[in-house]
């Protein structure tokens, strides 16, 4: 026997319908949606104490935890201030995701390696962009400070005391593993690589590139039967430095302030002065224009707007306003509104300490900058206003 079946096509539509318009609102308001995810937001850091509880929600998030619990794209900021002395049985802290971690201010916030561990570590494929931070103590035979495989960007920050020790030292701040290394408006000072052979006392550059702007390199020195580099040795890498700083660096045999063994370094605008050994440069040092070598051993003449064998006549290292500490150009350094060859050579908008270039020109009649990571104000003068008493 047929028997005939009905069946309730239009009620089944409109359930299917709905069903799909209820998944796809709980999908859309779902806290771990996709496109939730992707949305960066803000972790806060607030205590100096170095914890691993993997937790940032129970009202005591260390850095170390903060990084842990980020997602790729976040912001890690801080809510206290001080010195967050990293403990060497939790270890380095590692950057395995995309990240920003910025301190509140100039020097607020230091990471110290308590002379026992290296401080951050970038892995390959990762970019961390750090801002208002000081790096300090690292310890280890390789980037002391940070060891870097991916993209990391520097700015506003300060590098010291950090020490590349053991059989073979390299990069006593950083090391920069076949990644790219952006720094602007930074200063590295006191860092060193101590060993049997040690190369770049602040930066270790290996098949990698790095670009350097507005930034002073003072007193970094490689120190051991072989010793290169004083502020940046590298090896087959691509360098360009813009008006910085290199002073007082030291190596004990080659490369004071710049060790370029294979790539290539340009400099422009920069001045590498008083490395008491190892003479300030050796190796293919390009001279982009408008560089002061208080030596010969760069070998620039007077080619493009440099000068060879010209003391730049700077201050101490101190804080003249700003981020960080420079050297303060001197009332007659030759330094002063010498940017002419190809001006103004990418000679940045403001220099280190976040001051306008160029800012001189009504003492020379002319509106060029200076050479170096150090503007020089200009001097204001006051009309003498005299009134019949």
């Amino acid at each position: 026997m047929n028997r005939e079946i009905s069946h309730p096509t239009g009620r089944m539509k409109f359930m299917h319908v709905l069903a799909l318009v209820i998944c796809s609102l709980a999908l859309f308001l779902t806290p771990n949606s996709a496109s939730h995810a992707t949305r960066a937001s803000t972790v806060i850091v607030d205590t100096l104490i170095d914890e691993s509880d993997g937790s940032c929600i129970d009202g005591d998030c260390s850095l170390r935890d903060a990084i842990a619990t980020a997602t790729g794209g976040d912001t890690i900021s801080f809510a206290v201030t001080g010195a967050i002395v990293l403990s060497d049985t939790l270890g380095t802290l590692t950057i395995d995701k995309n990240l920003t971690i910025a301190g509140p201010g100039p020097g607020a916030v230091t990471l110290d390696g308590n002379n026992s561990i290296r401080v951050l570590q970038v892995n390959a494929g990762m970019t961390l962009d750090l801002l208002n931070i000081v790096i300090a103590r690292g310890w280890y035979y390789s980037g002391a400070g940070i060891y870097s495989g991916g993209t990391l960007n520097v700015s506003a920050s300060t590098f010291t005391g950090n020490h590349a020790v053991y059989g073979r030292s390299e990069g006593g701040a950083i090391h920069n593993d076949g990644g790219t290394l952006t720094i602007d408006s930074s200063t590295f000072y006191s860092n060193s690589t101590t060993s049997i052979w040690s190369y770049g006392g602040a930066i270790y550059n290996d098949h990698g590139t790095v670009i350097i702007t507005n930034t002073t390199f003072a007193s970094n020195t490689t120190d051991s039967e072989l010793g290169e580099g004083g502020g940046i040795y590298s090896i087959h890498g691509v360098i360009t430095v813009t008006n910085s700083t290199f002073a007082g660096n030291y190596a004990s045999d080659h490369g004071g302030a710049i060790y370029s063994a294979g790539g290539s370094t340009t400099l422009r605008n920069t001045i590498l002065a008083d490395s008491p050994s190892g003479g300030n440069c050796v190796g293919s040092v390009i001279n982009g224009g408008n560089n002061i070598d208080s030596g010969t051993s760069c070998g620039w003449g007077s080619s493009n707007g440099s000068m060879s064998d010209t003391d730049p006549q700077l201050g101490p290292l101190a804080d003249n306003g700003g981020a960080t500490q420079t050297f303060a150009l001197l009332e007659g350094s030759p330094a002063i509104d010498g940017v002419t060859y190809s001006a103004p050579n990418g000679c940045p908008a403001v220099d280190q300490r976040g001051w306008v270039r160029p800012s001189d020109g009504d003492r020379n009649g002319s509106a060029v900058c200076d050479i170096g990571a150090y503007e020089l104000p200009a001097t204001v003068y006051l009309p003498l206003v005299l009134k019949n008493l």
